[in-house]
C-alpha cells in the first residue's frame, strides 16, 4: 500500500499553532485530492517535563487509513 490508497489521517500535535507548516510537509506526501484529515491537539503526558520556554518535546503523531481497492470492486460501486 502507499500514500495514493490513504483516505483517512488524524494529526496529533502538541501544538495547532504549527498546523501550517505541518500541513507544507503533508502536501508533499499526497497527491491530487488530499486525504479527510483531523487536527488534535494533544496534552501533555505527565512524564514529559518542558524546557525553559515551557515548550514540551515535539511529539506529532499520525494515524492513517488506507484502502486497498481492486478495479472491479470500484466499477461495482460506481455502478
Amino acid at each position: 500500500m502507499d500514500f495514493s490508497q490513504v483516505v483517512s489521517t488524524t494529526v496529533y500535535l502538541d501544538n495547532l499553532s504549527d498546523s501550517s507548516a505541518f500541513n507544507k510537509v503533508y502536501s508533499e506526501y499526497f497527491q491530487g485530492a488530499l486525504p479527510s484529515q483531523t487536527v488534535l491537539q494533544q496534552i501533555a503526558p505527565g512524564d514529559r517535563t518542558p524546557d525553559a520556554n515551557e515548550h514540551y518535546p515535539d511529539l506529532e503523531q499520525m494515524s492513517l487509513i488506507a484502502v486497498k481497492t481492486s478495479k472491479t470492486a470500484i466499477d461495482k460501486f460506481c455502478k
